[in-house]
């Protein structure tokens, strides 16, 4: 999400940092923050962005 290749704890960092709008994602970075393709930005999608960053899950919903 930080766009540097790899899927990490700060990716999901980013993601609730930008779910409670402290940051604001580029075109880019929201695209890949929403994994659960709801549209919107949110806890979850920091939840399964932090499972995949630490080996909890495989894929993301949206991949599916």
């Amino acid at each position: 999400m930080n766009l540097d290749g790899y899927v990490t704890t700060e990716d999901a960092r980013l993601a609730l940092r930008a779910a409670v709008e402290l940051v604001t994602l580029s075109g880019a970075q929201w695209e890949n923050a929403d994994v659960d393709g709801n549209g919107v930005i949110n806890s979850t999608d920091a939840r399964y962005i932090l499972r995949y960053a630490v080996d909890l899950l495989d894929y993301f919903p949206k991949d599916e």
